[in-house]
């Protein structure tokens, strides 16, 4: 695999995990019925972070 191919497979899995990221936080967040419950705030900022990581590849391939 070349290595477009190989960067297009990381963005593919970082987007993926990103969105089962997304999902996990609505669900504890519907739970918890709280946005400032340790555990929500946690799973946001594991999500925040994910995003920057996606964000910087992006502006990579630019």
């Amino acid at each position: 695999m070349d290595r477009e191919g190989e960067s297009s497979f990381d963005f593919e899995h970082l987007e993926s995990n990103m969105e089962q990221l997304r999902e996990q936080l609505v669900q504890l967040f519907l739970k918890k019925k709280d946005f400032l419950d340790d555990e929500v705030v946690h799973l946001s900022q594991k999500l925040d972070q994910h995003i920057l990581v996606i964000q910087s590849k992006m502006m990579q391939k630019k």
